[in-house]
């Protein structure tokens, strides 16, 4: 199994309608898996760090099994070690802890703050050129987790919960600028594989997989979901999907993932925001779409697009 070239269109429109379609799964996948990760931590006791251990660690195995990567690991160790701690690992241990200290929709609105980090560190660094609309994008999406973190007075998220859920907009800008060149030599899988192993055993260490709950069948059945419906089918559907389109298409069309977030809650957990919870979060996904139109091009190898990783 090659890797996937980010950079590759193709065009056909049946090609790509498929490519849309996997990349809207993808996100409704991944907004499912939070779901149920909550559920994980607030009713069975699992700790965040230990389901990141499990499910970095049981992915990294896999991938690498079936791809079979060739590379230079004494040259590529260090960033691919950089990439997997720093990147992935905290990016997910950030999230699910907003996820176990609030609730799915609030961490993954917040989560979704992290494109106008980007585009602030890419306007700061002179790679791109600042615009009404970039600009536009970033202060809406300002107010709108700014609202999200003030509303119901409280009700919504804790103080706790929006540091981690800040601190994932942070790990995911990090994730989405750091390996640009490292994917662009080795391909999007292997690093990708390879920044699971290296994070999953790197937070083995915090929580270690063989100090698993205690789980009836049915709790393994959701651990088990997160890490084969929440990670392995999502990530090869969305590869799929942004090697066959612009970046920045595949960036809007993924803050379905928010929305699926927020209806997955409410329809398995019953859990609601405020009115003014929902209003914050959905200037955060508008200001992800408008930063991401105002970068519409091709997606060269060296980049993926901005979206969380979760």
């Amino acid at each position: 199994m090659s890797a996937p070239s980010p950079g590759r269109l193709v065009a056909s429109s049946s090609t790509h309608r498929l490519a849309v379609a996997s990349v809207l799964t993808a996100a409704c996948l991944w907004g499912l898996s939070g779901t149920i990760a909550q559920i994980l931590f607030q009713k069975l006791g699992v700790s965040p760090a230990w389901l990141v251990s499990v499910r970095m660690l049981a992915s990294g195995v896999v991938l690498l099994l079936l791809l079979r990567p060739k590379i230079d690991l004494r040259r590529d160790l260090l960033p691919l070690a950089v990439f997997g701690i720093l990147g992935l690992g905290l990016v997910q241990f950030t999230y699910f802890g907003a996820i176990a200290a609030s609730n799915v929709a609030t961490a993954t609105f917040l989560q979704y703050f992290s494109p106008a980090l980007v585009v602030g560190w890419q306007l700061l660094a002179r790679e791109l050129r600042a615009t009404v609309r970039m600009i536009g994008g970033v202060a809406v999406a300002v107010i709108g987790t700014t609202l999200l973190a003030l509303s119901g007075a409280g009700a919504d998220i804790s103080g706790p919960a929006l540091v981690l859920g800040l601190g994932s907009a942070v790990a995911a800008a990090f994730y989405t600028i750091y390996p640009g060149r490292l994917m662009a030599r080795i391909g999007s899988w292997p690093t990708t594989a390879y920044g699971f192993l290296l994070g999953g055993l790197a937070f083995s260490f915090v929580a270690p997989p063989w100090t698993a709950p205690h789980l009836r069948p049915f709790g393994w059945l959701l651990v088990a979901s997160v890490v084969i419906g929440g990670t392995l089918i999502p990530f090869g559907l969305y590869l799929f999907g942004v090697s066959r389109m612009a970046a920045t298409e595949a960036a809007v069309l993924a803050t379905a993932e928010a929305a699926a977030a927020a209806v997955f809650g409410g329809l398995i957990l019953g859990q609601v925001l405020s009115a003014q919870g929902y209003l914050g979060g959905g200037l955060v996904v508008v200001a992800v779409c408008v930063v991401s139109l105002s970068r519409l091009r091709p997606n060269p190898p060296s980049e993926l697009p901005i979206r969380p990783e979760t």
